[in-house]
């Protein structure tokens, strides 16, 4: 009987453990989000583009379909000109958008991006 309680509270210390671990990484995954998305707005704020595509970058594999920073990105890839990049992220935005605040901007936007490319030389 001793044996199989051992084994019994060793196994739930175990899965205890198991379980803190999970919520531990899950949390450090969304403060880590974060920190990049945060990293992204500072750099934006400082004028330093490149730096602010790059943490913007890292954010959406962490959280794909986020549709704000989808919008940002796609926003500072026009900004550097790559405007087929810029729409295909425009219509991911679009896409992810669940409250469809964003709606109204990115459509926007793509009709800009429509338009310049129908009277670009």
């Amino acid at each position: 009987m001793s044996c199989n309680r051992s084994a019994r509270i060793i196994l739930r210390s175990f899965l205890f453990i198991l379980l803190l671990s999970t919520r531990w990484a899950e949390a450090s995954s969304v403060n880590s989000a974060e920190t990049y998305y945060n990293l992204a707005n500072d750099y934006y704020l400082k004028g330093q583009t490149q730096k602010s595509l790059e943490n913007l970058e890292i954010f959406l594999k962490l959280r794909p379909g986020d549709a704000e920073a989808l919008y940002n990105f796609a926003c500072l890839k026009l900004h550097n000109g790559k405007f087929v990049e810029a729409e295909g992220y425009f219509l991911k935005a679009l896409k992810s958008s669940p409250a469809k605040t964003l709606t109204p901007k990115i459509k926007e936007a793509l009709l800009w991006l429509k338009g310049l490319r129908t009277y670009s030389f």
